[in-house]
């Protein structure tokens, strides 16, 4: 899973422009203004964003629609020409497996800030979604949805209703607008945490084996030469850091190393820690700074325990916790608490890693 510039292409921001662009409250001209994008962006056939403004503009629509469900909402409104050319080869596949293994062959045309990977077992397929660049937990969230969303209404356009049931995990906590979910008929949706940050779907063979209600495509529909040529034109990432802090941050129950990291990136750990370094930080820097940080995070909320705050962050006992923990703070994590308890003045002891 190579990394690439994170961009995406303003073809897939162009649903959510179009659901709130006769909203009387203007949240989308005030939501490009914040996020500093100009909305003639839009206009232009190969435009990109780039991820801090797309992250901005989402940020900003959640504030000012107060709106948990925009990914849900994108999804639902993605069609098979939203991907574009690589839309116009989907009109080509003859079944629900072929649309798949074309997807996941060329998925960075459809953004290259995240990996689509398709498997094959006897018994079915399994489709894991990964994220190829770093960007803020909410919007991590977003694009779960988006990627579940779309998919369902793709494969439903053109299956209809004979397409069997199937099963989407997402690593999230279940959200506000979860019974919407319920419009999605034949989708077995679940949510919780997993060890890595990766929407992984499973589909039955008898449901990729089944014939797709494909429009007759036309005769100037790109082949496969003209997509490879097009996704060899997209950069390759220069910033690895975001995405480590990204893979850190989000597991859960699980601590990743770098080997594991650098095997997802398909080089070596050695390759992975130059990288790094080029970047002036240490992996294992990173891993304590944000493990602490989560750290400190959960501790604030009372709702998770010693023992469950050490689970989720991949220890093997609260006890190895509580040792780590007072090697960065200074104090145990059950110290750190009592002072975070109410009092009108809350004091935080949480120390800064980096200067």
């Amino acid at each position: 899973m190579p990394l690439y510039e994170p961009n995406v292409p303003t073809r897939y921001t162009a649903p959510l422009r179009d659901f709130l662009r006769d909203d009387p409250q203007h949240w989308l001209g005030d939501a490009l203004a914040e996020a500093g994008i100009d909305e003639s962006l839009f206009h232009e056939a190969d435009a990109m964003l780039t991820f801090a403004q797309f992250d901005g503009l989402l940020t900003a629509l959640r504030r000012l629609t107060q709106r948990s469900d925009l990914g849900f909402e994108l999804g639902r409104r993605f069609t098979r020409e939203t991907h574009g050319a690589l839309g116009q080869a989907m009109a080509r596949c003859e079944t629900a497996e072929a649309l798949l293994r074309l997807a996941a062959r060329y998925s960075r045309l459809m953004s290259p800030s995240f990996s689509l990977q398709y498997s094959r077992h006897p018994s079915g397929g399994e489709l894991i979604w990964r994220p190829a660049a770093g960007m803020s937990t909410e919007t991590l969230r977003t694009f779960y949805e988006i990627h579940v969303v779309s998919l369902y209404t793709v494969l439903a356009n053109a299956i209809g209703e004979t397409m069997p049931h199937y099963d989407s995990w997402l690593p999230m906590p279940r959200p506000q607008h979860a019974a919407r979910y319920q419009e999605l008929r034949k989708l077995r949706v679940h949510f919780g945490e997993s060890a890595m940050p990766e929407v992984r779907t499973v589909l039955d063979a008898t449901l990729l084996a089944m014939p797709l209600n494909q429009p007759e495509p036309d005769m100037s529909t790109v082949g496969s030469g003209e997509l490879s040529r097009m996704q060899s034109g997209v950069d390759k990432a220069r910033q690895w850091s975001d995405w480590v802090s990204l893979m850190l941050r989000e597991a859960d129950a699980h601590q990743p190393t770098q080997a594991q990291l650098a095997e997802l990136l398909n080089m070596s750990p050695h390759t992975l820690a130059r990288r790094l370094t080029e970047e002036h930080c240490r992996y294992r820097d990173l891993a304590v700074e944000i493990r602490h940080q989560r750290a400190c995070t959960m501790l604030d909320d009372e709702r998770y325990s010693i023992a469950q705050i050490a689970h989720r962050l991949g220890y093997g006992s609260a006890a190895n916790f509580s040792h780590a923990f007072r090697l960065v703070q200074g104090q145990s994590p059950r110290m750190y608490r009592q002072r975070l308890a109410p009092s009108g003045n809350r004091e935080r002891g949480q120390k800064p890693l980096r200067t």
